[in-house]
């Protein structure tokens, strides 16, 4: 397994030996029914405490 695999497994909590696609949706109605009970939620991107994030943003994406 390439190992930026294994880190975005490790980084989700995900097993690459159970289903990828549950595990997933999981997460995300985890996150759905966190917001609507008004919890704190980690939205997407570099976390806020993290520090300097340039190193990590490139603008190497595809585009409409």
């Amino acid at each position: 397994m390439p190992r930026w695999r294994a880190a975005v497994l490790d980084a989700y909590g995900f097993s690459a030996k159970k289903d990828l696609l549950k595990q997933l949706l999981d997460l995300n109605l985890g996150v759905a029914r966190r917001i609507e009970k008004g919890e704190e939620v980690t939205a997407p991107g570099v976390p806020k405490g993290y520090g300097d994030a340039k190193g990590l943003v490139t603008e190497d994406c595809i585009r409409p």
